[in-house]
C-alpha cells in the first residue's frame, strides 16, 4: 500500500508533498535526487555544486539572501523556468556562459 510522506523519512509540510511519493523515494534510492541536512541551508548546496561542476541551477528561487559575492554566480547560472500546461518552459532569454569561465 501506499506510504505516507512521514513513514517514508520526509518532513515537509503537507501542502509541499509530491504527488508520486513512491517515485520520489526511488529516484532518491537511486542517487538521482540528494537531501540536504534538515537544518542546513539548502540553496548553499545547490549552488556550490553549480559552482563545483560548472553547472546551473534551474530555479524560480532569486536567492536575495545569498551572500554578495555569489550574486554575480548567481545571475548567470541560474535559469527560471515554467510550464506551459505538461510542457516545461525554461527562460528563452537566458545566455549560457562560455564554458570557460568560472563565474
Amino acid at each position: 500500500g501506499k506510504k505516507s510522506a512521514k513513514e517514508l523519512d520526509f518532513n515537509v509540510r503537507a501542502v509541499k508533498l509530491p504527488t508520486d511519493i513512491g517515485l520520489l523515494r526511488s529516484l532518491y534510492q537511486s542517487g538521482v535526487i540528494v537531501a540536504t541536512p534538515g537544518r542546513d541551508y539548502d540553496d548553499s548546496y545547490c549552488i556550490e555544486y553549480a559552482r563545483r561542476h560548472g553547472g546551473y541551477v534551474v530555479t524560480n528561487d532569486q536567492y536575495r539572501d545569498q551572500k554578495q559575492t555569489l550574486k554575480e554566480f548567481i545571475s548567470k547560472h541560474c535559469i527560471s523556468y515554467t510550464f506551459v500546461g505538461d510542457e516545461f518552459l525554461p527562460n528563452p532569454d537566458f545566455r549560457f556562459q562560455p564554458t570557460n569561465e568560472k563565474n
